[in-house]
């Protein structure tokens, strides 16, 4: 790209935030700035947008200071990789016209700023650390997460359980996120059993962020009474339905459909979500519901100056609060168990996410303690894996 009026000049290495701060599907909001860019573009020399994509991503993986006629202006790696995102995107969407790029001072100066100002409004938020509750966050476009829920516990006097899941993210699309859930579990003097599988989708109405951003989430589930996931907590369940020998419990089949309303907040680097939870069983079972309540924030909102792995934007923190809230002939409290505890989450730039959470019964109904833990690793653009042999 001519030097005479945009080049980059390399500074201090940023680390990229989270999870889903790769940008690798450009949001509405991003596309209402290439609107306007491609209102300010004029036609001197040809050069294609693929052309001027390859120089920039050379210098791309730094912090950079961009100069333009007239100033300065300083662009972190975020600003530089969702602008880069929609340079990709433009010659696709013109019908793949050359784009003229000698442009005047003034253009490339309200260009740049017009770019960085607007992506750098767009929300991008990481997945919080919850194991119960939902936020609205979805699986970026075309990736694929991979990852295991784990919990520990001892239910009363009885023999502790180890309960495992294995999780299939994938994200569809901007607005719909669908997963699969493998289930099992150990019990202690006792057999390990597979436990069945659960189907979840989740959609998000409302494509831009609101105050409060709403999300629809159905599942079908085919398990059996052995299931000790505790994914969720509805109804009437308590203590004693843990207690059960793994042969009593896997004769109990279970085909359930479950509906969840989520609410999610972010300000200021806080998350807060609400879920309201109803599930019922198809074989001739009334209504149960529930409900979960968390919130989160980073340790850190600025990302650091240094490449380091243990930095403190790379750990969220939280607490969840959830429990049953009995069925439809006795909504309530009453005879109700219910949890509440800290939530901690690390995430390894390039690597996977950890989790960890100890949760307390807060009534006489719940286990004691759970001891839950997560890893999760995120498969970037998994689909293109396969449009690629499809191409050959």
């Amino acid at each position: 790209m001519s030097s005479t009026f945009f080049k980059f000049r390399k500074t201090e290495r940023l680390v990229a935030p989270g999870r889903n701060e790769d940008w690798q599907q450009v949001s509405r909001r991003d596309a209402g700035v290439y609107t306007a860019l491609r209102g300010i573009l004029i036609t001197e020399q040809p050069k294609t947008a693929l052309t001027i994509l390859q120089e920039a991503q050379e210098q791309s993986d730094a912090a950079m200071s961009w100069e333009v006629p007239g100033g300065r202006m300083m662009v972190d790696r975020v600003a530089i990789h969702r602008t880069l995102k929609l340079l990709k995107i433009l010659p696709k969407a013109i019908g793949e016209m050359s784009l003229y790029c000698r442009l005047s001072g003034l253009r490339i100066g309200l260009l740049a700023t017009l770019a960085v100002l607007s992506l750098a409004s767009a929300s991008h938020a990481a997945e919080p650390p919850y194991f119960v509750t939902y936020s609205s966050t979805l699986e970026e476009p075309g990736n694929l997460e991979i990852g295991e829920k784990g919990l520990v516990a001892t239910p009363g006097d009885k023999h502790a359980f180890n309960s495992a899941t294995l999780e299939l993210e994938y994200g569809a699309t901007a607005y719909w996120t669908t997963e699969v859930y493998l289930a099992g579990q150990a019990r202690n003097r006792d057999s390990a059993i597979f436990t069945g599988f659960r189907w979840e989708n989740r959609f998000r109405p409302l494509p831009r962020d609101h105050f409060i951003n709403p999300v629809l989430y159905i599942e079908y589930e085919d398990i059996n009474g052995g299931d000790r996931s505790l994914l969720e907590i509805v109804g009437h369940d308590t203590l004693a339905d843990l207690q059960a020998s793994n042969a009593e419990a896997r004769a109990e089949a279970k085909h359930e459909v479950e509906g969840k309303m989520i609410l999610s907040s972010d300000f200021k680097g806080w998350n807060v979500s609400e879920n309201f939870i109803a599930e019922k069983n198809l074989i001739n079972s009334p209504w149960e519901f529930g409900y979960a309540l968390a919130v989160s924030r980073p340790l850190a909102l600025a990302a650091s100056a240094h490449n380091c792995a243990i930095c403190r934007q790379n750990f969220t923190a939280g607490a969840e609060l959830y429990g049953g809230l009995g069925d439809r002939y006795s909504f309530g409290l009453h005879e109700t168990s219910h949890y509440a505890g800290p939530t901690v989450q690390f995430k390894l730039p390039r690597g996977p996410t950890i989790g960890f959470s100890p949760q307390f019964g807060l009534n006489d109904n719940s286990v004691g303690t759970f001891w839950r833990f997560k890893i999760s690793y995120e498969v970037q653009q998994f689909r293109d894996l396969f449009r690629g042999k499809a191409a050959q």
